[in-house]
């Protein structure tokens, strides 16, 4: 790699810092914190401008940030989310909008101006429902939002259901026809789509699981396809899953572990949906919270919060070309990491 590559990371404590990620024998510098650029919960880039966006969950804000040739942040302007503790964020790339999943407020719809910057929210889905643990699921909770085709597809943790909503302009339109309902007491987090848009994936917080779908690109419509545990069985302790996420290239998706500190591999069939497990890595540090590809799949990152037994890192890990199992490669010190953008 001949030129380095910047990864952020966007921290519970101390906002967003950058790293520098490039070929060596430390392919990945420490950590730097950006003064200027405040957030502590998911980032997301536009898709032709040099702008990040940001979530600030304690401050119920998004907050959009422009991109210099050095790297560093500058903020363009910060807007309401619309809702309490917003913790997940995705773009519309053709329809210039961004949408945010507020965990105890509903889901937000943004419009992207001409400079990158943030219109006030032009529309709020309020979702309805609750699941069988009273203390987790006594009403919604929007944790997850991913975007395919004009649709938002909305894991919601309390409701145990994926929602479906059309973006129609400025509002967002419920899907109901779309929705599906995953088992109770579930607690969906996140959603994944394979690059095809032909297979999905949903990670579940509350009971371990992932649970895969066929789609219709079409219609947007998903099919439950196979349920898997993200643990080995004979596991007995607490643990919590966290992220999901389909290979760029490979029919294969990861799911991390949250107790049991793990990565959890997934084969997928990306025409049928169903899934078959093929193992777990140790996640190089305590509570993976969130990870991402490299764009070509070579590399995975991720971001471990820590806990009690170890102090938050990111670590780097190289995909096997033989087996396909991510190794370890580096590990880079720093707190309470959240969420990576490359």
């Amino acid at each position: 790699m001949s030129n380095p590559s910047h990864l952020y990371c966007v921290s519970t404590e101390g906002g967003i810092y950058r790293a520098s990620f490039t070929g060596g024998p430390s392919p990945l510098s420490e950590f730097t914190r950006l003064s200027n650029a405040p957030g502590t919960f998911f980032l997301a880039r536009h898709p032709r401008l040099p702008v990040v966006y940001s979530l600030d969950i304690g401050g119920q804000r998004v907050h959009a940030l422009a991109v210099g040739a050095d790297g560093d942040l500058t903020p363009l302007n910060d807007v309401a989310s619309e809702g309490a503790a917003p913790c997940h964020l995705a773009v519309d790339a053709q329809r210039r909008k961004l949408v945010v999943a507020n965990y105890n407020g509903g889901v937000s719809l943004f419009s992207i101006l001409p400079d990158g910057s943030l219109s006030q929210a032009t529309s709020v889905f309020e979702p309805t429902g609750s699941g069988k643990d009273e203390r987790r699921q006594a009403k919604p909770h929007p944790h997850g939002v991913t975007l395919a085709d004009g649709l938002v597809y909305v894991a919601d943790l309390g409701a145990d259901r994926i929602f479906a909503l059309r973006i129609e302009h400025d509002v967002l339109q419920p899907a109901p026809e779309l929705d599906i309902a995953l088992a109770p007491g579930s607690g969906p987090r996140h959603f994944g789509l394979h690059p095809s848009g032909r297979s999905a994936a949903s990670v579940n917080e509350l009971d371990n699981t992932v649970t895969t779908f066929r789609r219709d690109p079409a219609s947007g419509r998903l099919t439950l396809a196979s349920t898997l545990s993200t643990l080995p069985a004979g596991f007995a302790g607490v643990s919590w899953t966290a992220e999901i996420a389909f290979h760029p290239m490979q029919p294969l998706f990861i799911a991390t572990n949250r107790g049991h500190d793990s990565l959890a591999l997934f084969r997928i069939d990306p025409e049928s949906g169903v899934a078959e497990a093929v193992g777990s890595v140790p996640a190089g540090g305590e509570k993976p919270q969130h990870f991402l590809f490299s764009p070509q799949g070579d590399f995975l990152f991720v971001a471990n919060t820590g806990g009690e037994r170890e102090s938050g890192n990111v670590v780097l890990f190289q995909l096997n070309p033989a087996t396909g199992l991510p190794e370890e490669v580096q590990r880079v010190a720093i707190p309470k990491p959240m969420g990576l953008l490359l």
